[in-house]
């Protein structure tokens, strides 16, 4: 989350910031949330946002640590740098694609995208019984209902977990083990230990 007291604060994917900043007791009016604004653009579609500084900007940025273990601290120099990374293009990239939203005559559909994302993110986020529903990939398991059944519980123990101890409910089990264990449950601890997303997440 990027931001400038003259300028509308910009973030990438940035609903949870959103709803971390309502807990916060904090809740923006405004806001540029750039994979958004991506999706109106040349971009098209749901992009990471290394992908994004490359294409809007030219510039290439080290993403290595991204499947680092992030909660060991001291944190590295590389993960610090991957994290200072993560904020310190966003105003740049914010420029251009309001630059490209505008050349598109796409800024009001934009904007009223945007206002949404505020309503949706101002009300309360689910349940922790609910948070599957926010598990990305979790729709390739809605024909079996048995997977949905244990996406649900792992939701749930993610999120609960993750409170528990403050940090992130991905750093915890990333999305990827949630959708692949709940598909394919293991039987024991030594099925578990073959699943590779899940290696290392706990």
């Amino acid at each position: 989350f990027s931001t400038h007291e003259t300028h509308t604060p910009a973030s990438d994917a940035g609903r949870t910031d959103l709803r971390l900043l309502r807990e916060l007791g904090l809740t923006p009016t405004r806001v540029f949330d750039t994979q958004l604004a991506a999706g109106f653009t040349r971009c098209g579609g749901r992009i990471g946002l290394g992908d994004l500084a490359q294409t809007v900007l030219e510039l290439k940025m080290d993403k290595s640590a991204a499947t680092s273990d992030w909660r060991v601290r001291p944190l590295s120099a590389t993960q610090l740098e991957y994290a200072a990374n993560d904020v310190r293009y966003m105003l740049q990239m914010r420029e251009r694609l309001l630059d490209e939203l505008d050349r598109a005559g796409r800024s009001e559909w934009f904007a009223d995208e945007m206002q949404e994302l505020l309503r949706e993110t101002a009300d309360e986020g689910p349940a922790d019984a609910e948070r599957w529903t926010t598990v990305r990939r979790a729709r390739k398991l809605r024909e079996s209902p048995t997977a949905i059944a244990v996406l649900r519980a792992l939701a749930e123990w993610r999120e609960t977990t993750a409170r528990t101890v403050n940090i992130a409910a991905t750093l915890i089990l990333s999305d990827d083990a949630v959708v692949q264990l709940s598909a394919a449950p293991p039987a024991t601890l030594e099925q578990l230990g073959t699943v590779r997303a899940a290696r290392g997440s706990t």
